[in-house]
């Protein structure tokens, strides 16, 4: 059987940086310094599909098994949607009290999606910014 060659009959064009980062914000991925931060609980910085308690042994191991399903959670970054234009630093609010920030926006060919750190307790939304845009939290895909 005939080997496929993979050679100049295809080119593949390099994905640049703003490609992978509206990709990352599009799939919902958090980034470390701007959507989650240091002293998050992976719960609490959208990174639990990353975890697997059943793995014998990793860094951190002992501090996450703490973590039960009592332990107060502080702030969550929720994926959330809307149709109109919105920047990273817009405060949102939920019930018309303070609920967190936008930290991550890329536009999308059905609008516009953005990471948020929001409060726990106001997790469910709906959101609103400062300037009166409505968010929806997205669902997962």
């Amino acid at each position: 059987m005939p080997r496929r060659r993979w050679g100049s009959a295809k080119s593949f064009a390099l994905a640049s940086k703003d490609d992978l980062e509206a990709w990352r914000i599009a799939a919902g991925r958090p980034r470390m310094g701007v959507d989650a931060l240091e002293g998050d609980l992976p719960q609490e910085a959208g990174l639990m599909d990353a975890v697997d308690p059943g793995k014998a042994r990793y860094l951190g191991r002992e501090a996450v098994a703490g973590i039960e399903d009592s332990t107060p959670l502080r702030t969550v970054v929720l994926v959330l949607e809307t149709l109109e234009p919105v920047s990273p630093g817009e405060g949102l609010f939920a019930g018309g009290k303070p609920a967190g920030e936008l930290t991550s926006v890329t536009a999308t060919g059905d609008g516009v999606v953005g990471l948020a750190r929001v409060f726990w307790e106001l997790r469910s939304g709906p959101f609103v910014t400062d300037e009166g845009v409505s968010l929806g939290v997205r669902a997962p895909s």
